[in-house]
């Protein structure tokens, strides 16, 4: 026993000479990267916390999307615990406000991004929630009736990333009881217009020439945004009596075929849709699938100018068409759509200027 002491000291003064001559040292396994902390409170528009607010953090621009919940206490306070580093997105949410994003100028914009480094302790966050709105009212024919069944629309003008044309854009939506009445909730504050689109009644469409029908309607009775009246939302605004007198004008039918270019084939199952071509009347879209021949109708449509599009997929390959149709006048019954296979752009996105480190948050 005494001499395997001895060996034991032995081999313990080799190994310690071994690392003061630099000899080489176990790899020790790599350690993990640390977690980050995201601390703040949700105040409401006027100051007050609340409480019970849903706070959400999703990671953009990995591989991996990442996704962190938490709700705030009785103060408004929040802690997000063990987030990976990276990019992320906030936004809170509770029912009665109207959600909002981090670093947004306010409701239904769009926030910035949160970077967090490996180890990093982000506090003080504050996110600000707005009371949301209520519109009440009902919609009539012009005999002071009630109608059901009528979709409202809310709508605003925003820009087109695309293009930058200025358009109504739908917000939020609603539909009409059997008293004619409607309620429309959670709505940001802003200036907006209503519209009242009225359904269609396919059977009395088809069998009906020279048809007259309810169109729709802008509130509190026009075929236009021109000659509407704007509704101002303020903040936890419940505004009443906002109603709706539909008005009647002639409708135009749209009746056509889907086929293949170069074959002539009727295409059943084609994806069909049809918008105005006015982008400034509000977008609106109706969608059908053609039948067994390729055939589609849209019944109950305003003269005017549309585009029809179609979609349709076969063995992995997709084709796609949009024709531009003149319904000013009378039915337009012999409308051809012929779909040509989808192309593909590929590019390269550059940025001149300041230095960018990532373009994963950039939309193309």
């Amino acid at each position: 026993m005494r001499w395997n002491g001895l060996a034991s000291m032995g081999l313990f003064a080799a190994l310690l000479n071994a690392q003061q001559t630099g000899q080489p040292k176990r790899q020790d396994s790599p350690k993990p990267q640390e977690t980050c902390v995201i601390e703040g409170r949700v105040l409401s528009a006027t100051g007050e916390p609340v409480k019970k607010a849903s706070i959400f953090a999703f990671q953009t621009g990995g591989v991996q999307s990442e996704r962190y919940t938490t709700a705030t206490n009785a103060g408004g306070w929040f802690s997000l615990q063990d987030i990976e580093p990276g990019k992320y997105r906030m936004s809170a949410m509770k029912s009665g406000y109207a959600q909002t994003q981090y670093g947004a100028r306010g409701p239904g914009h769009q926030g910035g991004t949160l970077s967090l480094d490996p180890g990093q302790h982000l506090s003080n966050v504050v996110l600000r929630l707005t009371p949301q709105a209520v519109i009440t009212g009902r919609v009539m024919d012009e005999g002071g009736d009630p109608v059901p069944y009528v979709q409202m629309n809310l709508l605003r003008y925003s820009y087109s990333r695309g293009d930058g044309k200025r358009q109504l854009q739908q917000l939020g939506h609603a539909a009409t009881n059997d008293l004619g009445e409607y309620r429309m909730f959670g709505l940001p504050p802003g200036r907006y217009y209503l519209r009242a689109q009225p359904q269609v009644d396919e059977e009395l469409e088809e069998h009906t020439p020279g048809r007259q029908g309810y169109a729709p309607t802008y509130y509190p009775g026009t075929s236009g945004p021109a000659g509407a009246t704007t509704i101002e939302l303020r903040p936890g605004s419940l505004l009443r009596g906002i109603d709706v007198t539909l008005t009647k004008a002639r409708m135009v039918r749209l009746r056509g075929r889907v086929i293949l270019a170069g074959s002539g084939r009727g295409i059943q199952g084609a994806g069909i849709s049809i918008i105005p071509r006015d982008d400034s009347q509000g977008m609106f879209m109706q969608n059908f699938n053609t039948d067994a021949q390729g055939i589609f109708q849209f019944n109950g449509l305003v003269p005017g100018d549309y585009f029809v599009q179609a979609q349709w997929s076969e063995d992995g390959k997709s084709y796609c068409a949009r024709q531009a149709v003149d319904a000013q006048g009378n039915d337009a019954e012999t409308i051809v759509v012929e779909l040509s296979p989808a192309t593909e752009l590929k590019g390269q996105l550059r940025v001149e200027g300041r230095p960018v480190t990532s373009l994963t948050d950039f939309q193309v």
